[in-house]
């Protein structure tokens, strides 16, 4: 018997009855375990007569204890654990036992679903009802058959295990009570262990969900979930979500060929690191064979490197190149054991003991024959390696790995920051390519989908499904999915989300620019002036273009769309095999044929043919583009004067025009590039609590109060639905909605609905949280009859969560010179769901003063800021600006003073610099409103005062330093000492 299924029930008798006929009706070789937990409606006189094996509760005991009652009576190899809310379908049991026995990495399967929280959930357009179940999940089979994903969290409404390795867990941990968050602990549990966790593709059970849970009367479901969470939290010491989310060290795996490879002994290799290396490289390091290796690599999709002679040559080669933060060398013919690859996935995953370096003991194994196991031999330990300087090393007693090679070769997994150096036998730092690169590595055919992120837009492309849309309408099999994530305030919480695409196939990688710019240049021969003011925007294009391991590589702007579904690729690259002078393609831009025109040298059917490079969707042959881009031969072009030339796609096109090449233009297909700007929300319905929340922002923004009121109040309503339905929710999504309502209440007079709100808000709100509480004095001052005058003042002051402590010092600063006067203090923080930019505009918004003037969270007013800004207002109240100078520290340099006004241009001598009036001066609000900032994230401040400076008539200046600038964060030690500016 090979599997025994253990199904809890608790009541309703129809969905039971529904399960175990579906069981019976696609299972073979299983035993069946049917524990109940107290139930009332007849279930428990109907398993005294089936003939299963029972387990009958007088009382419910809660889903673990259930569970590990099934697993105390279970008799089969292996063990599932199956809701009775489902109902399984041809082949399901199959497809999991085939993946389980394939991958012995593998610790746990499950199947996909059409209701479950994560990733299993598939589209499952079946219904209603499962009379359309059989057809789709048979069809489902057949295409996905054999294909599987790892992920970090499986759901427990079906899970398949080994037996014995469930024993050996201890089952499901009965603290959880009647339920949640048991399995989110046997997850963690399994992968602490060092084992995966795998969906087979190829497997769909129907899931109803949360119909027990639902029907208990008594218990409250979001009750229930927050109580189990707490217990995790209280076991593991952190959010079980978070634990469970975090990206484990990745391993880069090179395999060292000598001579001519052996294609089995390879392929040996291969399989005993499948699901523990994260990259492969073959690295060849012999005299003879490396066209071999080459096709080897080609044909199996790898990266291959090409070293100097020796085994030595080919560890540095391999550690230089990899890319991941530990690195894992062996020969070709070698096999880690399973146990011992588990226990080194184990040993990673324990962040709390930081890894230097493991060695392995190692075995010689005599062999007979070319790959034929012998008999074990000799042990031979290898030497231990010493740490490096103030690093901790951590050797740990690891099982013996079998070898079939029959030398005790050093199997290595170091550090990659500082890098092992395993021919110098120790520590070595980062080997530098030579400028201006070196050989071309090798190109395999195929089509690489490049985009990027950014600020602005990450969370449209990675909390919507734009970005699965964009490669879909391609309708193309790329040869690898990337997204570049570059110039984010939090890039950890980006790569998280956007791992989530990576676990669920839409995309192959997702790499942050910053961990390749250095190389990128390197290659290239270049540094960061070269780019001049475009660095941030066009390193991660170059950085693309560097990695980029197709013969093609397609770049997509982020806020690019198709219009349709086309195939322009095909017929484009079709055309630019057969001519090599062209070296780019795209579609029409914008859907407008004159563009594409303007500079074609001729039309030739659905093509226009010419000069010019298109920046937001193209096509490019990767080694051409890779030649001589930067090359200084090639002037900057005339086209585009006011960049000089030095962005990435000014080059090109320069390089493009000068070597004769062209770029051809498809006709039948165009494309939408447009600025993304929070005036245009998408209802996202997968994530409908940020999109709620998100409309109600854009509404405040354009003070339509009501319509935000109302969109803020479904925010809240979708937060409750989400977390019953156990999604992952932005944790300031609980308690920012409830804050812009007590603003919505207030502006619109209703000030006990905007008090409630606002203590509504403190209840999730992180501790500290200045808004909270200057809404509280505001709206107290008020009910004791202050504060009726108009402020002549508004201070805007935008905010993040991780910022609390200067935010505190500067409101308590502010509020010590406002206290008495006309002044406004509105500080916004949210935990980056908007841009600064947007931000920036909500502020203005809702400001009441006649004047406005922005001050950053962590900088310093000086003690007289208030009064002489009032001051200058009432003496010349038809101002459009007032402007005063700032002190300005850059990373610890002695200051230098700032001074602003209309008639100064933007420079910089001996004294100081020189600036028009930006967004800290004290600016006419009509004004101010007149100019809204861009959507953007980095830039938007002189980008907006550009603007809004030029439409200054009457400027008032203040003879005074009334603001202290600092340009490289100090700590909040700095901040609270009481040196006023001077």
């Amino acid at each position: 018997m090979k599997t025994s299924i253990v199904i809890l029930t608790h009541n309703q008798l129809d969905y039971t009855l529904r399960c175990l006929e579906s069981v019976q009706a696609h299972t073979s070789d299983y035993e069946l375990i049917v524990v109940d937990n107290g139930s009332t409606d007849g279930t428990a006189e109907l398993l005294r007569q089936s003939g299963f094996k029972t387990e009958l509760n007088r009382r419910n005991e809660g889903f673990a204890k259930g569970c590990n009652q099934g697993l105390a009576l279970a008799e089969g190899d292996n063990v599932l654990f199956l809701n009775n809310d489902t109902v399984v379908t041809a082949g399901w049991l199959e497809a999991m036992e085939r993946l389980l026995e394939r991958e012995p990495l593998c610790g746990m399967v499950g199947p996909v679903s059409n209701y479950v929280s994560g990733p299993q959930r598939v589209d499952a357009p079946y219904g209603p009802g499962i009379d359309g179940l059989e057809p789709f999940a048979a069809q489902r089979a057949a295409g996905w058959r054999g294909r599987s994903w790892e992920l970090p969290r499986l759901v427990g409404f079906c899970l398949l295990l080994r037996r014995r390795l469930a024993l050996e867990m201890g089952g499901f941990d009965e603290g959880y009570g009647l339920g949640n968050y048991e399995d989110d602990d046997l997850c963690l549990r399994l992968r602490r262990d060092g084992w995966r966790l795998l969906v087979a593709c190829d497997s769909f059970v129907h899931h109803y969900g949360h119909v027990t849970m639902n029907a208990l009367e008594d218990q409250d479901l979001s009750m229930l979930l927050e109580q189990g969470r707490q217990v995790a939290r209280a076991k593991w010491g952190e959010d079980p979500v978070e634990l469970l989310y975090r990206r484990s060290p990745a391993v880069s795996c090179s395999i060292g060929i000598g001579g001519e490879a052996d294609e089995a002994a390879l392929d040996a290799t291969l399989a005993s690191i499948r699901g523990l290396a994260d990259e492969i490289l073959l690295v060849h390091h012999g005299r003879e064979g490396w066209e071999r290796t080459a096709r080897l690599g080609r044909e199996r999709d790898l990266k291959t490197v090409r070293a100097e002679l020796g085994e030595p040559a080919g560890a540095r080669a391999a550690l230089e190149e990899a890319g991941r933060e530990h690195a894992l060398w062996l020969r070709a013919g070698e096999e880690l054991a399973p146990e011992e690859a588990r226990r080194l996935l184990a040993r990673l995953r324990r962040p709390e003991e930081p890894l230097a370096a493991i060695e392995p003991v190692r075995l010689r194994v005599p062999t007979a024959q070319p790959g034929a196991a012998g008999r074990e031999g000799m042990q031979v330990p290898a030497a231990q390696p010493e740490a490096a300087e103030g690093e901790r090393l951590a050797a740990e007693a690891v099982q013996p790995t079998r070898l079939r090679d029959a030398a005790a070769s050093r199997l290595v997994l170091a550090s990659a920051r500082p890098r092992w150096d395993a021919a110098a036998g120790g520590y070595a730092a980062p080997l530098a390519r030579p400028t201006g690169g070196g050989p071309a590595p090798v190109l395999r055919p195929g089509v690489t989908f490049e985009t990027k992120c950014y600020e602005r837009d990450w969370r449209e492309l990675l909390l919507t499904d734009r970005l699965s849309r964009a490669i879909a309408q391609h309708r193309f099999p790329f040869a690898e999915r990337i997204l570049y994530v570059n110039n984010v305030e939090r890039p950890e919480l980006v790569l998280r989300h956007a791992r989530r695409l990576v676990d669920e196939g839409v995309l192959t990688d997702c790499v942050l620019v910053d961990e390749h710019s250095e190389e990128a240049l390197l290659f290239f021969g270049l540094t960061e002036e070269d780019f001049q003011g475009g660095y941030r925007y066009s390193i991660a294009e170059l950085v693309a273009l560097y990695r980029c391991r197709t013969e093609y590589l397609l770049h997509y702007a982020g806020d690019c769309m198709l219009e349709e579904p086309t195939d322009w690729l095909r017929p484009c690259l079709e055309r630019m095999r057969l001519q090599r002078s062209i070296v780019a393609a795209n579609p029409v831009p914008n859907g407008r044929m004159d563009e594409a025109a303007r500079e074609a040298l001729l039309t030739d059917g659905d093509f226009h043919l010419g000069y010019g490079f298109s920046d937001q969707c193209y096509l490019v042959r990767t080694l051409d583009f890779r030649a001589r881009i930067y090359g200084e031969r090639h002037p900057a072009s005339e086209r585009y004067p006011a960049y000089g030339g030095e962005l990435f796609e000014k080059r090109v096109d320069a390089w493009m025009r000068v070597s004769g090449f062209m770029r051809l233009t498809w006709r039948r297909g165009s494309y939408w590039h447009r600025t993304l700007r929070s005036s245009e929300p998408e209802l996202d319905l997968s994530a409908p609590a940020l999109a709620c929340y998100r409309a109600g922002a854009k509404a405040m923004e354009e003070l339509d109060y009501e319509s935000a009121s109302v969109w803020l109040r479904l925010a809240e309503l979708a937060v409750s639905c989400e977390r019953q339905l156990g999604r992952r929710l932005d944790p300031d999504l609980r308690w920012l909605p409830r804050l812009q309502l007590a603003v919505c209440d207030d502006r619109l007079g209703r000030p006990e609905l905007a008090w409630l709100s606002n203590e509504a808000a403190a209840v999730h709100a992180p501790p500290g949280q200045r808004s909270i509480e200057a809404n509280r004095e505001m709206m107290a001052e008020r009910m004791s009859g202050g504060g009726s005058e108009q402020p002549l003042l508004s201070v805007l002051i935008p905010s993040l969560p991780e910022r609390s402590a200067s935010l505190s010092v500067l409101l308590e600063r502010l509020r010590a010179q406002a206290h008495g006067r006309p002044v406004e203090l509105l500080a916004l923080t949210d935990n980056r769901l908007r841009t600064t930019g947007a931000k920036r505009n909500a502020l203005l918004e809702l400001a009441q003063g006649k004047f406005v003037a922005f001050v950053d969270d962590d900088d310093r007013i000086a003690d007289g800021y208030a009064e002489r800004l009032l001051a200058a207002i009432r003496s010349e109240p038809d101002a459009d600006c007032i402007v005063f100078d700032v002190r300005v520290h850059a990373d610890g340099s002695p200051s230098r003073l700032c001074r602003y006004g209309i008639e100064l241009d933007h420079g910089s001598d001996a004294e100081g610099y020189t600036r028009k009036p930006n967004h800290l001066m004290a600016y006419r609000r009509e004004l101010a409103l007149r100019h809204r900032y861009l959507d953007i994230g980095y830039g938007e401040d002189d980008e907006w005062a550009a603007r809004a400076s030029a439409d200054i008539v009457v400027q008032h200046r203040i003879e005074a330093v009334l603001y202290e600038y600092d340009w490289a964060p100090k700590p909040l030690s700095w901040y609270g000492a009481a040196r006023s500016p001077s």
